[in-house]
């Protein structure tokens, strides 16, 4: 548990900084805890990434009672349209063959490398990294999200714009 009451705030990454915030908190719980590698990870500056970052956003969950330097608390990287077209694909487009959802004309958004500091599992910060990816999804009118988790993925389709966080109809479908 944080060592004091949370002060959430959620935002986009806006500065360099703030995406090498979200690598190295990624850093700590996919390569420290999970053991994770990959080609572009760096072990002496402690940075997870991959070729879709300098494409992708990141959304992230400062805990404000922190100090300055070690606020993120929450990530989720984001791959929209954008980003897709930049990068070639998703990345998601390596693991399962998504040309039925990327040739339907809607817009996509999908989120992954979604990850949590340790101290703040189990409580309140997952609800309100999804509140903020639900406010990516409402302002793109969305009609397909695709999320990662760990070991599967989801796609979550919706009939009135909705992700999952929200009270809409909202269907999920493992893959």
């Amino acid at each position: 548990m944080p060592p004091s009451a949370p002060i959430f705030e959620t935002r986009m990454a806006r500065t360099d900084d703030d995406v090498r915030g979200a690598q190295t908190l990624r850093y700590s719980v996919f390569v420290e805890e999970l053991g994770a590698q990959g080609d572009m990870v760096d072990h002496g500056a402690r940075l997870e990434r991959d070729r879709f970052d300098d494409h992708a956003k990141q959304l992230l969950l400062l805990d404000r009672s922190r100090a300055k330097g070690d606020r993120i608390v929450g990530v989720y990287r984001i791959i929209d349209e954008d980003a897709r077209q930049n990068a070639g694909a998703f990345y998601s487009s390596y693991e399962y063959d998504l040309t039925a959802l990327e040739d339907s004309g809607r817009p996509i958004l999908e989120l992954g490398r979604s990850c949590l500091h340790k101290d703040y599992r189990g409580g309140a910060a997952m609800l309100h990294l999804w509140q903020g990816w639900q406010m990516s999804c409402d302002r793109l009118a969305l009609k397909f999200c695709l999320a990662w988790r760990v070991f599967r993925a989801q796609i979550w389709i919706s009939s009135r714009s909705r992700c999952p966080c929200s009270r809409g109809t909202t269907q999920r479908r493992v893959i």
